[in-house]
């Protein structure tokens, strides 16, 4: 409770008031009312902005220099860290469903911490949605799946972080007996294998195996070392765990399997399997303990056509020119200056993918891009909507009239103003509808102005 009695701190009592009630309890209200995230733990642990703040620049000035190190991890033998306790993945990206594995395979005592953000499998984007549930949350329940075959107990809070990803997983406590771990190991590595495969939609449907049958041991019965490595390949750990051998031994489940064998719902060839079967799959072998998967560079590449060479984006931009104008539904408009300005008609899409050749074609796919972004692009010369191409008509007040409301916050116009040559000035045979002083860009060099980039 707070005090007013003393007059002297009247003010100071009347502020920590308005505080608690202005501040302070609506965000209590807020952070109890989060039922979507479907977390069965919550923490309202809170530690100030500017000691979290203060502290975190510490310990960056004391230990970054010497122990922060950048490079790209390849989940394999090559990359474990045995010396240490905690592996973090903060919006670790395609590692994110490989941080409790990289944790179980480093040493019996190495714990981890994740917090899932963009949504990746083992070798592939993860495309899963459970009926009723978020892709979000299915992508959660995902993850902890894959730290539950990993032998943790698997904890989750919600981090009191401004984003909508914002739902943690820790994994502190084994399931096993440090004795276990050859067993676990093998259960990881069938799940990786089984995760993998799903990726592949169509299979060869020839292979048979039979007689699968695991012990309370978890060992396979019968067969030898060959067979049973290519069986502990095929053996399918299913979303809902109950294929899992650590699920069976937990609930008294032999698990008994004849003829066709499927992983994630698809069949596999003894071929197909034996890509990853064998001393590569553990964490001790010497090869990638996934097929497919793939580092991404430190270096993200520009794309949306933005690399595309110069001549060819003028190519593509005077052909198309030429088509608008040429059009059956030409119209004409009266410039500002009284005069008539053509501005052309409005052909479809399909029909300017089909005046292009096919390398021009390939050059454009290569950058992400294609016809339409290119033409985007040049929002200044060109109209794109409803499938449709048309010349941006600066003959009314406001051009941009159609196009959709921008997410981010506008930019200040005068910054750009005069800072580019005006495309209709220079290419079009009646020139620009507006005159100099009404038209945003440069009518000639000699109006230039120097870009200013904002603060």
């Amino acid at each position: 409770m707070v005090s007013s009695e003393n007059a002297s701190d009247s003010s100071h009592s009347q502020m920590t008031v308005q505080w608690l009630c202005d501040t302070l309890l609506p965000k209590i209200a807020s952070w109890t009312s989060e039922e979507h995230l479907n977390t069965r733990i919550t923490s309202l642990k809170l530690v100030g902005v500017d000691r979290y703040s203060l502290k975190y620049a510490d310990l960056k000035k004391k230990y970054g220099p010497h122990l922060v190190q950048e490079r790209p991890i390849t989940p394999s033998a090559e990359n474990l860290f045995p010396e240490y306790d905690w592996i973090i993945g903060n919006h670790s990206d395609e590692l994110t469903p490989w941080i409790p594995v990289i944790a179980a395979r480093s040493s019996y005592t190495c714990s981890y911490f994740v917090l899932p953000c963009c949504h990746h499998d083992f070798n592939r984007r993860f495309n899963q949605k459970k009926k009723g549930e978020s892709q979000y949350r299915t992508y959660l329940t995902f993850v902890t799946q894959v730290g539950q075959v990993c032998g943790f107990q698997v904890e989750e809070d919600v981090l009191r972080i401004p984003s909508t990803k914002r739902v943690c997983q820790i994994g502190r406590h084994r399931t096993y007996s440090k004795e276990e771990e050859h067993i676990i190991d093998k259960q990881i590595q069938a799940f990786i294998n089984d995760r993998c495969f799903l990726k592949t939609d169509k299979m060869d449907q020839s292979v048979v195996v039979s007689n699968l049958s695991l012990t309370e041991n978890n060992h396979i019965a019968t067969g030898d070392a060959d067979s049973q490595d290519l069986k502990r390949s095929h053996y399918s750990v299913s979303s809902d765990n109950k294929n899992c051998p650590e699920y069976g031994k937990q609930h008294g489940v032999h698990h008994h399997q004849d003829n066709l064998l499927s992983c994630g719902g698809c069949i596999h060839t003894s071929q197909t399997s034996a890509m990853t079967v064998g001393d590569g799959g553990r964490k001790d072998g010497p090869r990638h303990w996934a097929e497919g998967f793939s580092t991404r560079s430190n270096e993200e590449p520009v794309r949306n056509c933005q690399q595309v060479l110069q001549t060819t984006k003028d190519r593509v931009v005077h052909m198309v020119f030429k088509a608008v104008m040429a059009a059956d539904n030409a119209q004409a408009a009266v410039s500002h200056t009284g005069d008539l300005w053509r501005k052309g008609g409005s052909i479809p899409l399909s029909s300017v993918v089909e005046m292009l050749d096919r390398s021009t074609l390939e050059e454009l796919k290569s950058q992400c891009g294609g016809v339409q972004t290119l033409l985007r692009n040049h929002s200044h010369i060109f109209q794109v909507s409803g499938g449709k191409v048309q010349l941006r008509d600066f003959s009314v007040s406001n051009p941009w009239a159609h196009k959709p409301a921008a997410k981010a916050p506008k930019k200040d116009a005068s910054l750009c103003y005069k800072t580019t040559l005006c495309w209709f000035h220079g290419n079009h045979p009646d020139g620009c509808p507006r005159q100099a002083e009404k038209c945003n860009f440069a009518h000639g060099f000699e109006e230039l102005r120097p870009r200013v980039e904002p603060k």
